[in-house]
């Protein structure tokens, strides 16, 4: 029996299917592939943001449904995880950081206490801490520990 998967040009989830065709077949290059393993730490990286502004419950929500490359245990980072993958010889699209991980616009939301909703600067290696109430919309970066 085989299996055929169509893609259809610019669908949204088009580029991701492809990418997880190819990590599949075992045909993708590491720096294609949609997890990064930063070698320092041990922790798998999504190579990307979610890609639209989120609430930090809606992003701490979309780590935890999120499954990519075969793991289910994704989760949202802690501040001292994304200060270790900052590193300001690195530029990609405007952001200090290690493995190629393209952010969109912005930044992501630290996994943080409740009384503080803590986002991550990673154009300046700053943290910005907003009061609780706070809801701006902020992006999604997953992270995982590799080998687990």
């Amino acid at each position: 029996m085989r299996a055929y998967l169509e893609l259809v040009p610019n669908a949204p989830d088009a580029e991701g299917a492809r990418d997880q065709l190819y990590v599949w077949q075992g045909k993708v290059e590491e720096e294609h592939r949609p997890t990064w393993v930063d070698p320092a730490t041990k922790l798998m990286w999504t190579r990307q943001d979610n890609g639209s502004d989120v609430s930090i419950e809606q992003a701490k929500d979309y780590c935890t449904k999120l499954h990519l490359e075969g793991h289910s245990d994704w989760r949202l980072a802690s501040m001292d995880e994304l200060r270790g993958i900052y590193d300001e010889t690195q530029n990609v699209n405007g952001a200090h950081i290690k493995g190629g991980i393209k952010l969109s616009p912005c930044c992501p939301w630290v996994w943080g206490t409740e009384r503080y909703k803590i986002f991550f600067l990673f154009n300046s290696g700053y943290t910005e801490f907003r009061a609780s109430h706070f809801d701006g919309h902020i992006r999604a970066l997953c992270v995982r520990r590799s080998g687990e």
